[in-house]
C-alpha cells in the first residue's frame, strides 16, 4: 500500500505494523474487565495495561505521523496513505480513549491539508469523511 522510499512512508508503514498488534485489542467489543486474544482470557489488570499499553501505542503513532507530513518532503500520496490509515483506525476503534486519543491528530493532519496550498491537499479531508459513514 505505502512505497517503501522516504523516511515518512517508512513511519506510516510502522505505523500500519503497530495497527496490526493493537488492532485486536482496540476493536473488541469490550475490552475493559474481560479480553480474549487467541484464546487467552486476559482479566482486571491484565486486560487494563494491555488496553492501555495499546492505546497509548497507537496515541503516539498518530502524533507521529502528524508531525512527519508537517515537513516540507511530504507528497500528496503521503497525505493520501496517511488519511487511509486515520480513516481505518477512527472507523474500527471502539475504545473511547483510544479513538479521543488518535482524533487530534487526524484533525491536525486535515488543519494542515486545508492551510497548505502548495500541494493542493484541500480536497482530501471531504474525501476521507465521504468513505466514513458506510464504514461506521
Amino acid at each position: 500500500m505505502i512505497p517503501h522510499d522516504t523516511d515518512i512512508r517508512r513511519i506510516l508503514m510502522l505505523c500500519e505494523d503497530i495497527w496490526t498488534l493493537v488492532c485486536p485489542v482496540l476493536t473488541h467489543d469490550s475490552p475493559e474487565g474481560n479480553l480474549e486474544l487467541d484464546g487467552t482470557v486476559l482479566r482486571d489488570a491484565s486486560a487494563q495495561d494491555l488496553l492501555s499499553s495499546a492505546w497509548r501505542s497507537l496515541k503516539e503513532a498518530a502524533a507521529l505521523v502528524g508531525n512527519e507530513l508537517a515537513a516540507p518532503t511530504a507528497t500528496i500520496n503521503d497525505y493520501q496513505a496517511a488519511g487511509t490509515l486515520f480513516m481505518e483506525w477512527l472507523s474500527r476503534i471502539r475504545h473511547r480513549g483510544a479513538f479521543s486519543a488518535v482524533m487530534p491528530a487526524f484533525e491536525g493532519l486535515c488543519r494542515e491539508c486545508f492551510k497548505n496550498t502548495q500541494k493542493d491537499l484541500k480536497s482530501l479531508p471531504s474525501k476521507w469523511l465521504s468513505v466514513l459513514p458506510p464504514m461506521i
